[in-house]
């Protein structure tokens, strides 16, 4: 066992290793927290989707409004949800999207774009020109995924 007095000398020597210790373990929770933070956003996501795709085929698009908001509204938020180093424990986000942050950032803002047109064509009442929107939000979804996802 390793005693140390106020005095000792080693105390100096560890400071240093002690004090990186401390902050990659506190990096690594924080990661780990965001991580599970944007698995959340994503779940929310595809729950406002199949939402979107229920309303159509009922034909009442009023759900499909606050739900296409809700997309837009992560779509907006979700780059906070990847910073830098949030590539490494639990998560399928490909490494590319530090790499090219600039391509993740704008199809994250084509998802928001295509999400606000949706619900403004929900709002609008006409089911075929929404359907047409969904369809482009979901491509936008599906460009993002087969560049970033595993």
């Amino acid at each position: 066992m390793l005693r140390l007095t106020p005095n000792d000398k080693r105390i100096t020597m560890l400071k240093p290793i002690l004090l990186t210790a401390a902050l990659i373990s506190l990096a690594s929770m924080a990661s780990a927290d965001v991580i599970a933070e944007r698995k959340a956003g994503f779940k929310g996501n595809a729950q406002a989707l199949k939402t979107i795709k229920a309303a159509l085929s009922t034909g009442d698009l009023t759900p499909a409004i606050s739900a296409a908001e809700s997309v837009a509204d992560w779509s907006a938020r979700m780059l906070d949800y990847f910073p830098e180093g949030s590539d490494q424990g639990d998560t399928k986000a490909r490494a590319e999207i530090w790499f090219d942050f600039e391509d993740f950032t704008a199809k994250a803002k084509n998802a928001e774009t295509a999400a606000l047109s949706l619900a403004n064509l929900a709002k609008s009442g006409d089911a075929s020109a929404t359907a047409e929107g969904f369809k482009a939000l979901a491509g936008t979804c599906k460009a993002c995924h087969s560049s970033y996802k595993d």
